[in-house]
């Protein structure tokens, strides 16, 4: 009879060690699911800061791009300037003429308002770099 009572006793801690052993394989599944998760979610975020970064460049090459152009539209006014300026004082020298005086006005004033539409059309450019710019500093503090 205590034969019997033992080997029931050990059939049931045999049958309790095996539940054991399946809730710790359940957990371990369970663990690999949270790390696979985990990392696939490292990935995204790995990739999303490469993203951030890939726009961060192009917004500070555009950047770039509207200093180096508005620099040239400076130097095309001043050198049209310079010709404006030759152009009045030939006129003046050469014709003492008032409607000859007025026409190099007219001309200079023309291409004042060119440059200045130029010019206008740099600076909303730059006010968008920089709106992108700040989109993307919020972004990357996030």
């Amino acid at each position: 009879k205590a034969a019997g009572i033992a080997s029931a006793d050990i059939e049931a801690r045999e049958a309790v060690v095996r539940e054991q052993e399946t809730a710790i394989e359940t957990r371990e599944a369970a663990v690999r699911k949270q790390k696979a998760a985990v990392e696939t979610r490292e990935k995204a975020v790995k990739k999303l800061a490469e993203l951030v970064e890939d726009r961060a460049r192009w917004v500070k090459a555009e950047k770039q791009d509207a200093k180096v152009r508005a620099e040239a539209i400076v130097q095309r006014d001043e050198a049209v300037w310079g010709r404006e300026m030759a152009i009045e004082a030939r006129a003046v020298v050469v014709a003492r003429r008032e409607d000859i005086a007025k026409h190099a006005m007219d001309a200079a004033k023309k291409h004042e308002e060119s440059v200045d539409s130029k010019m206008a059309s740099v600076l909303a450019r730059e006010k968008i770099v920089q709106e992108r710019e700040k989109a993307v500093e919020a972004f990357e503090q996030k």
